[in-house]
């Protein structure tokens, strides 16, 4: 802080502040700091400046919002809903969330679901773990192959419908490729539904829709509708029971010169169960569980080499053969993860005492140990306490507890080191403050916010004193690291960090859920249910203020302070206001003006030790200099 001091006869000083530093809360902080701010920026340093008004994403209409990233486009949750750049794409629980990109497979946590963008203009939804349990008696043990029926049926059923007047009358069908019920929402999604129902005309018209699907109304009927060949229009007959129908067989037959009698054969599943078939569940290189056989040595974990829709081979000669009649279940499971993120195209997560890796590209498999570079992997750790964060940094994956940091070498499982380190770690709650900026990793922990580089962490928040605070939620901007936390007493804070400078300052009381940055701006999620842009350029009026630490012009006299001189800007329809306290008194309001240039601030003559100055105002302001005038005098 740069002061230059003139005295003049009579024993009248001038000091003048020609730059300001940023917030200070210790015990003599020097003159030109910050006691408490609001709406202030470090971007015109060393000159006091307003921070850009904030900008509100629009996308979607937010009904609210649980969760924020950035994957190419902005990613927002809002009441269940996961939203990819505005558009649905999924559903997910409602509650805080992590988030970690393997490939092209967003993983989100911990709901284990995933968004796969390997096809962008064909966004996959799936979800990581998958299972399917067989009915009692269908599952069947040969060798290395495991047949199971993951879709049991409501039973194959059969039904005849007799026309007896086949000139007034003509039956139509509704037919789709495919059908999905979604259980969420409680609707259906069809694969190019067919705007009007089919007519069935003849024997070819009716083969052609063999292997097709039709939704069922709640009492299991085909879907269809008989009517008149004057009818103006096909009655609609779609229903949320979640029952569909895939036809085996469909044919048409003439009983009698008068009468056309259809027969069809069709399979009833209850879609609300989740009936998808061994290759929608399942991929060739999981590694699943199988559990429920009645032969204990069948009940393994194993890795599939090769599959169909109802049968699955592994290695050879790893089972007994034969028919199981209790409940088999296979399952390709995944952890329960505390905390996740991606490290060397592996999805990394904490639970308990233990480190999991999937398979390297493969988020989806936890339980594959072939002895290859790309195997899973999984490992114990001697500490106690929880976990409290993992993150990747540079060539090595951190592992964080409150006291004790885990790190993680290595490029595949037979190389894999794992060292311990007795530091300060990441604060229990704070695991969302963690944010690299410029090869640094920035975190909230139990004494304050740290910067680690690879060694030993430096407490970059001496600045903050003796207050202490928690639940920190951070976000970054490629310089700044913005930092909501909450103090003692439960109030909000939205601090900024300027890492260029090393200047903290206080924005407002913004309490923010989740912050994204994408294509170098900064999203943020506010308990409010806002996504704002905190350097959006909105059009907002920012209200703003500065209560600088008090003077004492290391000078032990008391003095009588008898004007400030302010130079300072203005936007248009902005203004400045100046108040000053004595020796911790109340504040009094000396002056407010609207214009810029050099302002004189008489203050009323009145002795005292420490004097404190509060400059406010809304709208765009700089206040690029400010002399204090005043007179020394006794000791008392």
């Amino acid at each position: 802080m740069k002061l230059s001091k003139r005295a003049d006869t009579g024993g009248l000083y001038r000091r003048q502040n020609v730059e300001f530093s940023g917030l200070d809360f210790t015990d003599g902080a020097a003159e030109g700091t910050l006691r408490d701010s609001a709406g202030l920026s470090s971007v015109r340093w060393p000159v006091l400046s307003t921070r850009a008004g904030r900008g509100q994403y629009g996308a979607i209409t937010l009904t609210a919002p649980c969760a924020i990233y950035a994957f190419d486009k902005l990613c927002v949750i809002d009441d269940g809903v996961f939203y990819y750049g505005g558009e649905e794409m999924g559903y997910v629980d409602m509650g805080e969330k992590q988030f970690a990109v393997v490939g092209k497979k967003l993983c989100i946590w911990p709901d284990k679901k995933y968004l796969n963008l390997a096809d962008p203009e064909n966004p996959v939804w799936g979800t990581l773990d998958a299972r399917v349990t067989a009915l009692p008696g269908s599952a069947t043990f040969t060798d290395g192959t495991l047949t199971i029926s993951c879709n049991p049926s409501l039973g194959e059923q059969g039904e005849k419908v007799a026309n007896q007047a086949s000139s007034n009358y003509k039956y139509y069908y509704r037919v789709y490729d495919s059908v999905t019920f979604d259980r969420t929402a409680g609707t259906w999604k069809t694969t190019e539904p067919k705007t009007t129902p089919v007519y069935v005309s003849g024997r070819d018209n009716a083969a052609e829709f063999v292997g097709k699907y039709s939704i069922l109304d709640p009492e299991g009927y085909l879907q269809r509708r008989a009517v008149t060949t004057s009818a103006s229009g096909v009655i609609e007959n779609f229903n949320t029971a979640g029952y569909y129908a895939k036809i085996t067989s469909w044919e048409m037959t003439n009983d009698t010169d008068t009468q056309q009698v259809f027969r069809l054969r069709y399979i009833v599943y209850d879609a609300s169960q989740e009936n998808e078939t061994l290759t929608d569940l399942f991929s060739i290189g999981d590694g699943v569980t199988i559990s429920g056989a009645t032969e204990e040595d069948n009940n393994k974990v194993a890795v599939i080499r090769d599959l169909s829709e109802e049968t699955i081979t592994f290695d050879s000669n790893i089972f007994v053969e034969g028919i199981d009649e209790a409940c088999v279940t296979v399952a390709r499971e995944v952890p329960d993860l505390d905390f996740i993120c991606e490290w060397n195209n592996r999805l990394w997560g904490v639970g308990d005492k233990t480190l999991y890796g999937s398979m390297q590209g493969r988020a989806e498999n936890f339980n594959v140990f072939d002895g290859l570079s790309d195997d899973s992997y999984a490992v114990e750790v001697g500490t106690d306490m929880d976990f409290t964060a993992i993150c990747r940094y540079s060539d090595s994956l951190l592992c964080w507890k409150e006291n004790v940091l885990h790190k993680l070498l290595g490029t595949a499982p037979s190389d894999f080191c794992l060292y311990t380190y007795d530091i300060a770690g990441v604060q229990a709650g704070s695991d969302k403050s963690l944010q690299i900026i410029n090869e640094v990793l920035y975190y909230k922990g139990q004494a304050g916010v740290y910067a680690y580089s690879g060694g030993r962490p430096q407490l970059i928040s001496n600045a903050f004193g003796t207050r202490r605070y928690r639940a920190a939620v951070g976000g970054a901007d490629g310089w700044r690291y913005y930092l909501s936390m909450r103090d003692t007493e439960d109030a909000t804070h939205l601090f900024v960090y300027d890492t260029r400078r090393g200047l903290w300052l206080r924005e407002d009381d913004t309490a923010a859920v989740q912050f994204a940055e994408l294509d170098g701006a900064v999203y943020m999620l506010t308990e409010g249910g806002e996504i704002l842009l905190p350097e959006g350029g909105g059009g907002e009026r920012v209200p703003w203020y500065a209560e600088l630490n008090p003077f004492t012009e290391t000078v032990h006299n008391r003095k009588t302070y008898s004007k400030l001189l302010l130079r300072l800007t203005l936007d248009e329809g902005a203004y400045a206001s100046v108040e000053v306290a004595r020796d911790g008194g109340l504040w009094h309001k000396i002056w407010t003006g609207h214009r810029s240039g050099t302002v004189v601030v008489p203050v009323i003559p009145n002795r005292c030790d420490k004097f404190a100055v509060r400059l406010s105002g809304a709208g765009g302001c700089a206040v690029e200099s400010m002399i204090r005038q005043f007179r020394t005098g006794g000791e008392t």
